[in-house]
């Protein structure tokens, strides 16, 4: 057999970037970059970009300084229910998500406006 032409496969292929619900939806479980502003919240840090909010996993916290800052993360993208709340009886403090939510797993951070 002849050898192949094609190039072999980039082993840190570039992630997708992120910038519509569709977008988000067509990337599932793959690497993608979004942009929005950075938020602190209990379950994990997490952006609010233009068309959708994602938790990144695996942070405690940004660094000091980075909450309402212009970011951009990099993590492998997830509509999960793993941290929705399933059963809390009415009138209690719920104890997870109301439904599933983006996550990023694998995140990394990039404050855009220190640039």
């Amino acid at each position: 057999m002849p050898p192949s032409s094609d190039p072999p496969p980039a082993k840190h292929a570039a992630p997708l970037p992120v910038t519509t619900l569709a977008e988000a939806r067509a990337a599932i479980g793959q690497r993608v970059s979004l942009v929005g502003k950075a938020q602190r919240t209990k379950l994990a840090p997490s952006v609010q970009g233009a068309a959708l909010h994602v938790y990144c996993l695996g942070l405690e916290a940004f660094g000091a300084g980075v909450e309402g800052e212009q970011v951009e993360v990099r993590g492998v993208l997830e509509y999960s229910s793993d941290f929705a709340d399933v059963g809390s009886p009415p009138g209690e403090i719920r104890q997870g998500t109301g439904s599933p939510v983006w996550v990023l797993r694998e995140c990394s951070v990039h404050v855009m406006s220190r640039d």
